[in-house]
């Protein structure tokens, strides 16, 4: 079997961990503030470069620096991974732990440096105590964060179970063979898991980007959303009453001004209602504005369900409603005011005294194509008070 050379790889890998950094740099540039977990991602890359670098370069070094730091550098780079989703996905993590942690693989990696040198158990060792690092990134990801991060990270939690299937391959290998004596200078099959690395690390820097993208073009749909709905709610205020909910007189208006126009243009009928809660400054006095307010939301209530759903009711001014009836002529909109009249009136507010009853008095015209919006209202309200003149509680009409 050809193995492959395992300096030769090392220093490749090496380039590959300085591109990827120069990647990562770039998105901390970019989005740094953005995102906390970023300069952990890029401290990953820095330190895993680093480590590579005295790795690769390490003829004439003490083993301290080319073997024991080199080993740390990359051992802590995985470490800073972990605690960079864990920023990206908000959540918190306990570092304690991971000092602990940290501390007895320097401990332990140390003693097979210097008191009882074996390359093949630092390969075990080094790829056993980062599978547990791998196995609570993907927990994170896949059980740890919100759906709304989950769905952006999904690639880095598989590709970390990869990085698992590696390391746990690479340890049944190393400890299948026999004692190596130098990592480098004895060709070794664990330099195909080395290129395998290579390859992970790169779709590491490519699944980041990924990530960190997707979130931000999630978070600008979220933007966009909030925005339409604060332009939604303050056409609303700016368009419905506060305490009823229905049309005000600026928005009643409007949709009157339309129908009129229809009407000149292509003769479609419509009439108008104008109707006034009789008595209702008595109620105020007598039972407060809070019963007063509650008779105005009760009166709404009940003229809603009395009216279509292609009909506009809008608060024309204090107690007064003005309903804009489209394609109704004279004749059905007085069956609708009659209607109205008699289901206010037969309504009993709990609130109010037993055999008192709220009665409403509407002027009903139909719309005249010779008539503006200001003659047309001038007509319905002196049919409104014609209702008061005459005793309340009643419905009159007429032709403006």
């Amino acid at each position: 079997m050809n193995y492959l050379h395992m300096n030769t790889l090392i220093i490749n890998y090496i380039f590959i961990s300085y591109i990827t950094t120069l990647i990562i740099l770039h998105l901390w540039f970019s989005y740094g503030r953005t995102f906390r977990g970023l300069k952990f991602f890029l401290g990953e890359f820095i330190l895993h470069s680093a480590g590579l670098t005295l790795a690769a370069f390490w003829r004439g070094l003490p083993p301290t620096i080319s073997v024991l730091l080199p080993n740390i550098l990359m051992f802590s780079s995985i470490l800073l991974l972990l605690l960079g989703m864990g920023c990206f996905l908000e959540l918190n993590i306990q570092r304690r732990p991971y000092y602990i942690y940290t501390g007895v693989f320097t401990t332990t990696y140390l003693y097979y440096v210097f008191i009882a040198p074996d390359v093949r158990i630092r390969i075990v060792l080094f790829s056993a105590m980062t599978i547990p690092i791998f196995l609570h990134v993907a927990y994170l990801i896949f059980w740890g964060s919100p759906n709304k991060l989950r769905k952006h990270a999904l690639g880095v939690g598989w590709l970390s179970l990869l990085f698992i299937a590696v390391n746990t391959l690479r340890i049944l290998y190393a400890l299948a063979q026999g004692r190596v004596e130098g990592y480098f200078s004895t060709p070794m099959m664990d330099g195909f898991f080395v290129l395998l690395s290579q390859g992970l690390t790169v779709l590491l820097a490519f699944l980041l980007e990924v990530m960190i993208i997707s979130n931000l073009f999630s978070r600008a749909d979220e933007a966009a959303d909030e925005r339409e709905g604060l332009l939604e709610r303050t056409r609303l205020l700016a368009t419905t009453d506060s305490l009823t909910g229905v049309w005000n007189r600026r928005r009643t208006e409007e949709i009157l001004a339309g129908r009129v126009e229809r009407l000149k243009n292509y003769g479609t009928p419509f009439s108008l209602l104008l109707a006034d809660i009789d008595h209702f400054k008595r109620v105020n006095d007598t039972y407060g504005h809070q019963v007063g307010d509650r008779v105005l939301v009760d009166v709404t209530r009940i003229t809603r369900e009395n009216i279509r759903s292609s009909d506009s009711l809008g608060r024309w001014g204090g107690e007064e409603f003005l309903i804009i009836l489209p394609k109704l002529t004279l004749t059905q909109a007085l069956e609708t005011a009659e209607r109205l009249r008699r289901a206010v009136m037969e309504y009993e507010a709990e609130y109010l005294p037993e055999g008192e009853r709220i009665t409403m008095s509407i002027g009903v015209v139909e719309g005249c194509s010779s008539k503006d919006i200001e003659g047309l209202l001038t007509g319905v309200d002196e049919l409104l008070y014609r209702a008061k003149d005459r005793g309340r509680n009643r419905v009159e009409f007429g032709l403006v």
